[in-house]
């Protein structure tokens, strides 16, 4: 999930291996197994295309939000109003 979350909204398609990599699992299954139990467990929504290694975020639980999310949302909010 903070991997989606660093991600601008619209960039939010994340391949298995920046996955397997950020979450330190051994291969796609797991990847795959990781992805489908957030999924159930409703942290996240999306679509798991597994012929090609991806997963597309749609929507993620909010959180509360720490300092460090709290920047990444500040600049956001700076960008989209053009400040």
């Amino acid at each position: 999930m903070e991997l989606a979350f660093q991600k601008p909204q619209n960039e939010r398609n994340l391949s298995f291996g920046e996955i397997q990599i950020h979450c330190r699992l051994a291969d796609h299954t797991e990847v795959e197994r990781a992805v489908m139990r957030a999924m159930s467990l409703g942290l996240m929504r999306g679509k798991m295309d597994q012929v090609d290694g991806t997963f597309s975020v749609n929507w993620i639980r909010p959180r509360v939000l720490d300092k460090g999310r709290l920047e990444i949302l500040k600049s956001r909010i700076d960008q989209w109003g053009g400040g």
